[in-house]
């Protein structure tokens, strides 16, 4: 026997169950923020000399956030060294994207390997000599980093100096890539940080020489100013140890820029007249003459003699009545005048004529 199971619709729709995660998301960001700053806080304001549980002392603390901070960081860099830096950047980059919803679906994947980023971070700042600054009676990767890398070091068949250059090179590589994949960078963003990285070179290559340019630039026009001050100041000298030495080449120089002087003179009248020309065509000065045409007769142009015969050519209007008419358009030439003159609408076989400034050229 069965027994029939009714289906229920669900709480909340698609769409709520969709907003609330989003929303849940965004919430474990901001406490993923918030505790990437206090992490970066109590690391950044950290001093050997507060207060901690393997430190006995009644100073007040120093750390930003008071006897939990110095604890915290004193346990952090007793064990880790300068590799715990490492956890504040993973908790401010993995909330950001949970914030902001940007890769943050790769977070189960990649936060796997989240624990060795710190490790190999500590075991590389082992690899290195502390400053005069470090206070601290290990190494700068903690007590874990100085360890593994003493195990490391003692079962490779070399000798220390190359083999610590070897494990130096291979644990950069290995912490640069490690970084990349805990902190979610895909193949895109790797992509644009590449192009980012070598814009910013390229932008600084290009300042630098542009920088050095003009350092050289400069040091030109000091160099150039100095010689002709180092040069002034021995003609002065020689002028004043031998007045008569240098006088020839002072006439000398004088000469020459009065020469240099009559000489622009004439390009610039030379230049002035071309312009006139220019603006003047014709040199008769045929436009300022007034009064009526000296000249003794009219040459035609081209088709004079068709032109005069069509002008002659009766032409019937009207009844019984013919009147003369000019035809064709061309123009008359002057004998006197070498210009072109336009004759008048109705003209006679031997008539007048005007010129194109509208005076009149008797014909003979």
């Amino acid at each position: 026997m069965t027994w029939g199971v009714e289906e229920r619709d669900p709480l909340l729709d698609a769409e709520t169950r969709a907003a609330l995660l989003r929303r849940g998301q965004q919430a474990l960001g901001l406490a993923l923020l918030g505790a990437g700053i206090a992490l970066s806080a109590l690391l950044w304001s950290y001093d050997p000399a507060d207060p901690a549980w393997h430190v006995a002392t009644d100073a007040t603390p120093h750390n930003w956030l008071g006897r939990p901070g110095a604890a915290i960081a004193h346990t952090l860099v007793l064990i880790l060294g300068l590799g715990a830096a490492a956890l504040p950047v993973l908790a401010l980059a993995w909330g950001a994207r949970f914030v902001l919803h940007r890769g943050h679906r790769r977070a189960a994947s990649r936060l796997v390997l989240a624990p060795l980023l710190p490790g190999v971070a500590a075991m590389f700042a082992a690899a290195h000599a502390p400053g005069p600054g470090w206070q601290q009676g290990f190494g700068l990767g903690g007590m874990f980093g100085d360890a593994t890398l003493g195990l490391m070091l003692g079962l490779s068949p070399l000798a220390f100096g190359p083999t610590l250059n070897v494990a130096t090179f291979v644990l950069a590589l290995a912490l640069g890539g490690l970084a990349l994949f805990t902190l979610g960078v895909s193949r895109d963003e790797a992509r644009a940080m590449a192009r980012a990285l070598r814009g910013g070179l390229r932008t600084a290559w290009g300042w630098a020489l542009a920088a050095a340019a003009m350092l050289w630039r400069g040091l030109g026009v000091l160099v150039r100013r100095g010689a002709n001050r180092a040069a002034t100041g021995l003609q002065q000298a020689g002028s004043r140890a031998f007045p008569g030495a240098f006088r020839a080449p002072a006439a000398a120089k004088r000469m020459g820029r009065a020469g240099t002087a009559a000489q622009s003179a004439a390009a610039r009248s030379r230049t002035g007249q071309r312009a006139h020309s220019r603006r003047d065509p014709q040199p008769f000065g045929w436009q300022r003459r007034a009064g009526p045409c000296p000249g003794a007769g009219i040459a035609r142009a081209k088709g004079a003699g068709t032109r005069a015969a069509a002008a002659a050519k009766p032409r019937r209007q009207g009844r019984g009545t013919a009147k003369p008419r000019a035809r064709g358009g061309g123009r008359r030439l002057c004998a006197a005048h070498p210009v072109a003159v336009d004759r008048t609408a109705r003209w006679p076989a031997h008539g007048t004529v005007r010129d194109r400034a509208g005076r009149e050229c008797a014909d003979a």
